[in-house]
């Protein structure tokens, strides 16, 4: 994509955060509540790019390719559609549990692959839904990254449960390797979602990583043999459904 930085717009306001141990910086629009995250040393660059300070920044095309994609930045003539309509209680709740994970895949929102520091602990993520329960949350989503890497997941379900949340897990199923664990996973979660990007180790590796498709299928496989059935198609093999 090549841009042209005259084209280039900002919403209102933009946060940022960053972290100095990981050199790392988190860019949040909270127009849309879209976010990415990049190298700190860019940082600089984006600001004096929303002073109006153009200049020649052909080396940072990915990162703002990135930040179009995801709109937290605007380009030509998009509009974005804001609902000023806050309801006063959200019905579903999305917890990104670890921004550690088992694949690599290429469009992956997140770029996970590592646990990073600071994440919750146990005895956090359990104040977490408590709050949740008593904010009066139906829907716990436990996602990612990889939710299955946590040791505690398992612990974590089932008090969601306890506490009358909708306990649900969305997981890439590679970790599910074994009756016993989807077991865990079927007790500990009323909904699991996963997903495979094809029929075929072909369709699916090109984009998840080499042998991810025989191990996702496992997991899938696993999870059925113990009464879970639900899994998400995702749009690159829908054909392939019959």
């Amino acid at each position: 994509m090549v841009i042209e930085y005259s084209k280039l717009r900002f919403p209102k306001e933009l946060v940022f955060f960053t972290s100095l141990k990981q050199e790392m910086a988190l860019l949040v629009n909270p127009e849309l509540g879209t976010y990415a995250t990049f190298e700190l040393k860019y940082l600089g660059v984006l600001q004096a790019c929303e002073n109006g300070m153009y200049k020649d920044m052909s080396e940072v095309d990915n990162l703002f390719s990135t930040l179009i994609i995801r709109r937290v930045i605007y380009y030509g003539a998009f509009e974005p559609t804001i609902n000023e309509y806050v309801p006063p209680i959200p019905q579903s709740l999305y917890w990104e549990t670890t921004h550690g994970c088992s694949l690599r895949c290429e469009y992956c929102y997140m770029s996970a692959d590592t646990i990073l520091p600071g994440e919750l602990t146990t005895a956090e993520a359990v104040s977490l839904i408590d709050q949740a329960a008593e904010l009066g949350i139906q829907d716990f989503m436990f996602t990612g990254g990889e939710p299955l890497i946590r040791k505690d997941i398992f612990e974590l379900g089932k008090y969601a449960k306890n506490k009358g949340l909708v306990s649900q897990l969305i997981t890439n199923s590679t970790l599910i390797t074994s009756s016993q664990i989807a077991k865990q996973v079927s007790e500990s979660f009323e909904y699991v979602t996963t997903s495979l990007d094809g029929a075929t180790p072909w369709a699916n590796d090109v984009h998840r990583g080499s042998g991810s498709f025989d191990k996702i299928v496992k997991g899938i496989r696993s999870l059925n043999a113990v009464g879970v059935m639900r899994w998400t198609p995702s749009y690159r093999q829908q054909s392939e459904v019959s």
